[in-house]
């Protein structure tokens, strides 16, 4: 599949979700976990998951196509930093059901620090991560690790985007360490 999976992804939960319905299968029947609430309209918090591990899919430079978005251009794990240059990761996160949405941050480790991005993930479905250069301040050569880590569902006022990030457990990580170099 080629389509975003933030544009995918809700079609799945809600086929998933629609399915249910009809057969009574693949819901929770004491719902102990709910999603962020700007998707329980959806109705997608009481799908059952499950989800069995996390597969990198590349690792290299990337070329921005648009704003924000990003295309994969070539493999690398030695990276040229420059303006306006771009690496990453694409990955997948494989379970069930196709396009369930859970927690996960992205954790980066570089020579200037450490950076945390919350997220949601849809299961099964392909995600990248692009860290690109725009300032001087970031062309710091280096070591840099990549981290996605997949939580359990967590409650909507812990997870994502009010307060702090409280997920229940961590359930996959992928990584990926990159050599940057000026």
């Amino acid at each position: 599949m080629n389509e975003p999976a933030k544009s995918i992804g809700p079609i799945f939960a809600e086929l998933a979700e629609e399915y249910a319905g009809v057969t009574g299968t693949g819901r929770l029947q004491d719902v102990n976990f709910v999603m962020h609430k700007q998707h329980v309209d959806y109705r997608r918090y009481g799908i059952a998951y499950r989800c069995t591990g996390g597969v990198l899919e590349t690792r290299g430079s990337f070329r921005e196509t648009s704003p924000r978005q990003f295309v994969f251009e070539s493999p690398a794990e030695n990276i040229h930093a420059k303006l306006d240059g771009a690496f990453g990761i694409e990955f997948r996160f494989v379970g069930a059901p196709l396009g369930r949405l859970l927690p996960a941050r992205v954790v980066v480790n570089h020579p200037g620090g450490e950076s945390l991005y919350p997220t949601l993930i849809y299961l099964g479905l392909k995600e990248n991560f692009v860290w690109k250069f725009d300032t001087p301040e970031e062309l710091i050569p280096g070591t840099w690790h990549i981290a996605v880590e997949l939580f359990d569902a967590a409650s909507p006022t812990d997870y994502p985007f009010h307060g702090t990030l409280e997920p229940k457990s961590c359930i996959a990580r992928l990584e990926q360490v990159f050599d940057v170099w000026v």
